[in-house]
Parts: structure tokens; sequence; C-alpha cells
């Protein structure tokens, strides 16, 4: 019984790994691809600690986002909004992009205004060559749902498909070691019985279902789908 009862122990902590690192580690990561840029530099200014370009934001973010400045002061990268001076806390996700127009980083900022008309000066990746803002609240109000990914449908199908072999896997050696473990003499008779069999499979159908479902919801929660937009 010690010998099934570390087996069993083994092959949970298996089910959690898999189900928990290893399948969204390969098959459920956010891809980006190439967002929209939005945006229109209106100057350019060469000043002595660097050059910086002055933004102004899309028409969704400009009531609130003035206009927005990318600095370059000592091969670093930086950001600084101005905005309404009314606005006394705000939230919003900077999209970065490198020289290509790729993706490099999402950022979200939340601030608690301390200098009326601005945010504080942001850090960006050193890669930056241009950004998009995308403004999702002011002032505990909602604006938007912010820049989200997409996980690919075919990464999901994999996982889904993976994810219900392991489930399936992982009920049928539990009730192996479980019947080890607490079958005694009648254990036989549980290997040949076919309506334990038939419960076993609809606790693996279960199983399967609640995987299904969770992983629906997390999809759904890292595109966005769940924030409404005001």
């Amino acid at each position: 019984m010690v010998v099934w009862s570390i087996v069993l122990a083994v092959l949970i902590a298996a089910f959690v790994l898999i189900h928990v690192l290893i399948l969204p580690k390969f098959f459920l990561r956010t891809d980006f691809g190439r967002l929209p840029v939005t945006g229109r530099g209106v100057k350019s200014i060469d000043g002595e600690s660097g050059p910086s370009m002055v933004y102004e934001p899309d028409l969704k973010a400009a009531k609130y986002i003035k206009q927005y400045v990318l600095s370059e002061r000592g091969g670093k990268k930086f950001l600084l909004c101005k905005i309404d001076e009314k606005i006394k806390y705000i939230d919003f996700d900077i999209a970065v992009f490198d020289k290509d127009g790729n993706t490099v980083r999402i950022l979200n900022v939340k601030e608690i205004i301390s200098r009326q008309g601005f945010t504080e000066v942001c850090s960006l990746p050193d890669e930056t060559s241009f950004v998009t803002l995308s403004l999702n609240g002011v002032d505990g109000r909602k604006k938007g749902r912010g820049l989200h990914g997409e996980i690919s449908p075919k990464n999901f199908a994999w996982y889904l498909s993976l994810s219900a072999v392991a489930d399936i896997l992982g009920v049928v050696f539990a009730k192996i070691c479980l019947t080890k473990m607490f079958g005694g003499i009648y254990g036989e008779s549980f290997f040949l019985s076919g309506t334990d069999w038939l419960y076993t499979f609809l606790a693996a159908l279960g199983v399967v279902a609640f995987n299904l479902l969770t992983a629906a919801i997390y999809v759904l929660w890292k595109s966005g789908r769940f924030k409404g937009e005001n």
C-alpha cells in the first residue's frame, strides 16, 4: 500500500505540473502579433541631452491624453504623457514597437497623478522605436479594455487534445492506484467490472470537461473578452 501511495502522489504531482506549467507554457502563450500603430508624430526636438519626438494619440484617448513624448537620454528610452489637468488617476497600456514594427512588449501603467497635467516618466525597453497608447481608465471610470494578444486556434487545439489525453490517463492510473491500495481481495473484480470502468470513463470525461471550461475562460480572459468598453 505504501508503494502505491507514493505512485499516486507522484501521479498527482505530474498531473498538476502538466496542466499548470508544461502545457500552458508551450500552447497557451499570448501572441500580440503586429498590433495596429496609432498616434501621430507632430514635432521632433533635438535637445542637448538627446532627441525627443512629440506625438498626439488617437481620438479615443485624445480627450484625456493630450500628447506624449518619446525621448532618448544616454541610450535609454523614456515616455512622458501630458494629460488633462483634472485627472487624478490614470490607467493605460503602452505597446512598444521595434524599428521593424514588431511588438516588443506591452506595458501597463496605473498611476496616481502627483504632478498636475503630467504622468511620471516611464522607462521603456532599449529596442523601443515607437509606441502606441491605449487608455483603460480615468479616475476609476473604464474607458477601454486595453491591449490584449491572442492565443492561436492551432495551439489551443493542441492544448485541449494533449490535456484530454493527460486527463484520461491520469484518471485511469489513479483508479489503478486506488484499487491496489483499497481493493484488497476484491481488487481483481474491480479491474474486470464493466460498471466500474464505466464510472471511471465518466469521471475522466468530467475532468476533461472541467479543464476545457477552465482553458476557455483563461483564453477569453487573456484576450480581454471579459472586459467591456464604455
